[in-house]
């Protein structure tokens, strides 16, 4: 025999231990394929300037969604990257800073008048090495 009953076990159990990781990375790790249409959707995305948010809104104003930034930076640049990328101009910008509880009621006072409706919220929003630090409302940064 050219292998031991030994070897063909154990190169049995490896295949099987790759077929086992392999399953696990496509089921767990996987891009999202969908493309369904958004036409009609409004889509409101914290933190939407950059970084996943961005990505976020990409994707989504390629599937032809209306696509609200909402961010504490200004996005223009953000928004005609995405327009010439999806040649979706649906784009709007609205500041609000989350840490400002002012901010954010004035932020939602404006939507709710603003907007007939509101199909998806995408809080992405959040920020990292934040020291011990309190908003002007006594609000801790880091929850």
């Amino acid at each position: 025999m050219f292998f031991c009953t030994s070897c063909w076990y154990s190169l049995l159990l490896f295949f099987a231990v790759l077929a086992i990781i392999k399953l696990f990375v496509r089921l767990t790790l996987g891009v999202c394929k969908s493309n369904t249409c958004l036409l009609g959707k409004t889509v409101l995305i914290t933190g939407g300037n950059s970084g996943l948010g961005f990505q976020t809104a990409l994707a989504l104003a390629g599937r032809g969604a209306r696509i609200i930034i909402a961010d504490k930076d200004d996005a223009t640049e953000s928004m005609k990257t995405i327009a010439k990328e999806t040649n979706n101009e649906n784009l709007v910008y609205k500041h609000v800073d989350l840490s400002s509880l002012s901010s954010i009621r004035r932020f939602a006072k404006e939507i709710n008048e603003e907007e007939t409706r509101l199909d998806i919220l995408i809080n992405n929003a959040g920020a990292s090495g934040l020291r011990n630090e309190f908003t002007e409302d006594g609000l801790n940064l880091n929850m």
